[in-house]
């Protein structure tokens, strides 16, 4: 079907009590809260291996950044990281579609303090 370009589209845009998105004029289903990862309470080895993990990601020879499908099992940390974010924010009961949904993520290593690279954690 051609439209007009003058023709009227109606079309309804419901946000909740901050401004976001939502479903039916209601609170959205989605948690919008910030999840923060405490380094300090990884054991040394575990951020080595997360390191790791960051290290290899941010070759030169690899894209700058990365997906993992909401429905994939995760290849290193860094995907489980980014998948346990995303289900924090889009709780199991949540409908949405699994075949084009997840999580996008990158690596940004910065250079570290000289007493160490885990100081300013």
């Amino acid at each position: 079907m051609d439209m007009d370009m003058d023709e009227d589209i109606d079309f309804c845009i419901s946000l909740d009590k901050n401004g976001r998105t939502t479903f039916s004029g209601g609170d959205s289903p989605i948690d919008y809260r910030c999840k923060s990862v405490l380094l300090r309470e990884f054991a040394q080895h575990e951020l080595d291996d997360l390191l790791l993990d960051a290290e290899i990601a941010d070759c030169a020879l690899l894209p700058r950044t990365f997906w993992v499908g909401s429905n994939s099992a995760p290849r290193c940390r860094l995907e489980r990281m980014a998948l346990e974010v995303f289900r924090h924010h889009v709780p199991e009961n949540s409908i949405y579609d699994e075949k084009i949904s997840g999580a996008e993520w990158w690596v940004q290593i910065r250079p570290s303090s000289p007493s160490g690279r885990y100081m300013n954690l």
